[in-house]
């Protein structure tokens, strides 16, 4: 099946081709030679490749003239389309490279760089033949041009108006947070998608009207009618006072940044807040919500959040990881609850985390579970381990477990990430890791750290770990010991944890401070830090409470007492209703 382009163009069925004069020059140029006249645009998807596919070419190549000039998209599909048709048949590829040798026919082709050189650079006389044009991503400036230039075909198709605001931040953001896809055409989804979505709502509610009405609803017609409705239509014009450019303020348009900042997040799960300027509270406040979580560790609290700031305040280099830490300290100090708190601060969830252990890759051969196993060996259709994961979470913390245990081959690849934001997979695939932040434990040094030796627990993780890997990390943080205040206070932390649980079942019962003197006596060693106060309240505290709630000794809407009774047991005791 064929198209007639210069037909469609006429007719307005293409949009216009906005910017890549130097690519449309270097086709003119080549298409005017006398040999080797077939230009091949080549790029990523969704860069500027026109996207009508042509099925069969065959017919319309054998009647051609020579005064036609054939584009063909997806153009790699040419090497082997035909041979599996029996009776010896030749590929289109072969039938065509004759006619393109003798000036024939002049052909421009569109495929992807992994593409051609996958088909076309394998069929050397197909590539003689042909001559690359490279079409590059445009960057963000570029890419508002080519998105101001069809805002004019969206507004036609859609019904709706676009402000300039909306334009430049479906620009900014995707090019911020899409990282699987190429500019325009990942903002231009954007944009189309909020278009779509205002649209719907205006005509979701206008049916809901006449429904109504029909069904002589007439008050609750009436409430749509005259304040549903106008709020919808009227949404932007509210909004229109805080666009700050003044030459698009006057516009009365429907599709802003903030429609905008919501399709993005349903795609990436990222609250619209975040998209756009509103965390600027929630980032001011990290410090307290670390303090909250972490008991004992000021000093390293700081640390993180000074730098977790300056990366989200833009001020860091923005081709790197908004932060990378290297946490050292005994086991159950903290490190792992900052990252858990950072995760649920900065992303609005605990499982907004990537977790690797690296004691699992302690042999050079495992740098494969990490990337994904190279071509022709076992295991290479399967994706990697931290290469996927952060494919499908790009916006999580990235917490590396006991670094020092790994292999140094495996740490020469983390290199690429905490310089550049990015590493490539055993398939070429680069994943971006500009929207995370790097936390990387280690336990070395631990029994130095106890007896209070920083300064010799950090040569020892200097002699442990290459120059040029410490380098590239931000802050190496050093986490305390836990003191005897520092215990109370989880401790108390814990126990207050219990009583929102009980709580949601209305359940209250309040724990004496001789019950919280026992679990800080018996339930602290010093060689695994705060963690085993966690087994020990479920051991002795919530073993006997559940016992309690299974048998129907503890009823809702009714206050209980534990404490220690005569003989040494913890026991509850029902206390006055309120």
């Amino acid at each position: 099946m064929e198209s007639n382009l210069n037909d469609e163009v006429a007719r307005g069925k293409i949009d216009p081709v906005i910017g890549r004069e130097a690519e449309i020059k270097r086709v003119i140029e080549i298409i005017s030679r006398r040999t080797k006249n077939n230009p091949v645009l080549i790029g990523e998807p969704g860069v500027g490749q026109f996207e009508s596919r042509i099925q069969s070419l065959l017919k319309k190549i054998k009647e051609s003239d020579g005064n036609a000039i054939l584009f063909i998209d997806e153009v790699h599909q040419l090497v082997g389309m035909g041979r599996n048709s029996g009776g010896g048949a030749m590929d289109a590829a072969n039938i065509l490279k004759p006619m393109m040798a003798r000036g024939e026919i002049k052909v421009i082709g569109a495929t992807t760089l992994n593409e051609y050189r996958e088909y076309i650079e394998k069929d050397a006389a197909l590539e003689r033949r042909m001559q690359k044009i490279i079409v590059n991503e445009p960057n963000k400036q570029e890419a508002l041009t080519i998105m101001r230039g069809l805002k004019e075909k969206w507004e036609l198709f859609h019904g709706v108006k676009i402000s300039d605001a909306a334009l430049v931040a479906a620009v900014s953001l995707a090019d911020r947070y899409v990282s699987d896809k190429f500019l325009p055409d990942k903002a231009i989804d954007l944009v189309d998608e909020a278009c779509a979505k205002i649209k719907e709502e205006i005509e979701d509610s206008k049916n809901k009207l006449e429904r109504l009405q029909a069904e002589g609803a007439y008050e609750k017609a009436s409430l749509l009618l005259y304040v549903t409705i106008p709020q919808l239509e009227n949404k932007l014009k509210s909004r229109e006072e805080r666009v700050k450019d003044n030459e698009y303020a006057m516009l009365k348009d429907s599709v802003t940044e903030e429609e905008i900042a919501e399709v993005l997040s349903k795609a990436t799960s990222i609250p619209v807040r975040k998209l756009l300027q509103g965390d600027k509270n929630k980032l001011s406040s990290i410090r307290d919500e670390l303090h909250a979580s972490v008991k004992g560790q000021n000093e390293a609290i700081e640390t993180v959040a000074s730098a977790v700031l300056r990366g989200r305040a833009g001020i860091n280099d923005p081709n790197r990881p908004i932060g990378s830490f290297l946490f050292m300290g005994p086991t159950g100090v903290g490190k792992t609850e900052v990252a858990k708190t950072l995760a649920r601060v900065l992303f609005d969830s605990e499982k907004a985390m990537v977790r690797v252990d690296m004691s699992e890759y302690m042999e050079k051969s495992s740098i494969s579970k990490l990337i994904g196993a190279p071509p022709g060996y076992v295991g290479y259709e399967s994706a990697g381990q931290l290469t996927e994961q952060v494919r499908r979470k790009p916006y999580s913390i990235v917490l590396f477990d006991e670094i020092d245990k790994a292999h140094p081959d495996v740490l020469n690849i983390l290199l690429q990430v905490l310089d550049d934001g990015v590493l490539t997979d055993s398939q070429g695939r680069k994943v971006n890791f500009k929207n995370t932040i790097i936390i990387m434990t280690s336990n070395l040094g631990a029994q130095l750290i106890l007896d209070r030796k920083k300064d010799q627990a950090s040569e020892l993780l200097a002699s442990t770990l290459r120059p040029e890997f410490l380098n590239r990390i931000d802050e190496i943080v050093v986490f305390n010991a836990l003191n005897e205040g520092v215990l109370i206070q989880i401790v108390n932390k814990l126990f207050e944890e219990l009583t929102h649980r009980l709580g949601h079942q209305e359940i209250f019962v309040e724990f004496r401070e001789e019950v919280k003197e026992r679990i800080r006596r018996n339930g602290y060693d010093p060689q695994y830090g705060a963690r085993p106060f966690k087994r020990y309240i479920q051991k002795h505290v919530e073993n006997l409470l559940a016992e309690r709630i299974i048998t129907g000794e503890l009823e809702k809407d009714k206050r209980y007492s534990m404490f220690i009774n005569a003989q040494g047991d913890l026991d509850l005791s029902l206390a006055a209703k309120n």
